[in-house]
């Protein structure tokens, strides 16, 4: 889960969350991201969390999204992507 900006990030959260029926808000869902370890934020700490699994030795990652007709979230991950790697 990435956003360029804070009100972007809860956007997609939010988006997730009521896509899903899930009976919780957008930051409880943000804080199970985080606790399962999956890559969360905004796109700077975004990249570094990916490069710290890339310095690992993790070579390939695969994204799935809760939310497959909001193209903006595909976008924002590949622009997050293109600028960091």
């Amino acid at each position: 889960m990435v956003g360029r900006t804070q009100s972007e990030l809860e956007k997609n959260a939010q988006g997730v969350v009521s896509e899903q029926s899930m009976a919780i808000t957008a930051k409880e869902f943000l804080d199970q991201v985080r606790r399962r370890g999956s890559p969360c934020g905004l796109t700077g700490d975004f990249v570094a969390q990916l490069g710290k699994r890339f310095d690992s030795g993790l070579g390939r990652f695969y994204f799935q999204f809760l939310t497959p007709k909001d193209t903006s979230q595909m976008e924002s991950l590949a622009d997050t992507l293109r600028q960091g790697f």
